[in-house]
């Protein structure tokens, strides 16, 4: 039985996309003191950005490279 666990090539660029958006953000508000009014918020807000980002990076690891071959996926799959 095969079974093909990892993402397509796509998600790849678009979990990229995400985490630019992220550290622009962060940066910005940084720069801008956004969210320095109260910390309930802070702590919130960054526990939020921490999830979308793990997320994110789950999403480029476990997603195929354009250029993936039968032998490549297979060792990937098999680490």
């Amino acid at each position: 039985m095969k079974t093909n666990i990892l993402f397509p090539a796509k998600f790849r660029k678009l979990a990229y996309a995400i985490l630019v958006l992220i550290f622009t953000f962060i940066i910005i508000a940084g720069q801008l003191n956004l969210l320095s009014n109260e910390p309930q918020t802070k702590i919130l807000v960054k526990n939020i950005l921490m999830a979308v980002i793990s997320l994110s990076l789950f999403i480029i690891q476990f997603s195929k490279y354009k250029d993936d071959d039968e032998m490549i996926l297979e060792i990937r799959l098999k680490l």
